[in-house]
């Protein structure tokens, strides 16, 4: 999905403003690769466009049908794919459990990621319930 924090979390572990990042969403439109190193180990980190539904894209914009063509061939590549989720929904949208699907159908690893928890004012509602939730969603879907 658009403007989730996938940039900012590929910058947060680089330690270095490595993409463009900011709360416009379709800033990324093109992948981008770059290289980080975890325990001396080189790991190619792939910065990815948003993919949001078919109905929601317009008709006429080739440059977002690029951009989510490009998204899913990066997909495609990876050895392990992270669906990175706004924990402000609360729930898993069914876009993103297509996307999970899809990872999973390709024969690759996936790691769900929630990014924005911070920003959820509800002080009764945690990190351990929206992981529960997105549990319960994903494992109906599979």
């Amino acid at each position: 999905r658009q403007n989730v924090g996938k940039s900012t979390l590929v910058n947060t572990l680089l330690g270095e403003e490595r993409v463009i990042a900011g709360e416009t969403p379709g800033l990324t439109r093109d992948s981008i690769s770059v290289t980080w190193f975890w325990k001396n180990r080189p790991v190619q980190i792939v910065d990815t466009a948003g993919i949001r539904r078919g109905v929601k894209r317009e008709r006429s914009n080739e440059i977002e049908d690029l951009a989510v063509l490009d998204a899913m061939r990066a997909m495609k590549m990876a050895d392990v794919a992270v669906l990175v989720l706004d924990a402000q929904a609360r729930y898993v949208q069914r876009q993103e459990l297509a996307i999970a699907d899809a990872v999973v159908r390709e024969g690759r690893s996936l790691v769900v990621a929630a990014n924005k928890m911070d920003l959820i004012v509800d002080a009764e509602y945690t990190k351990e319930d929206f992981a529960k939730a997105v549990q319960e969603q994903i494992e109906l879907r599979f």
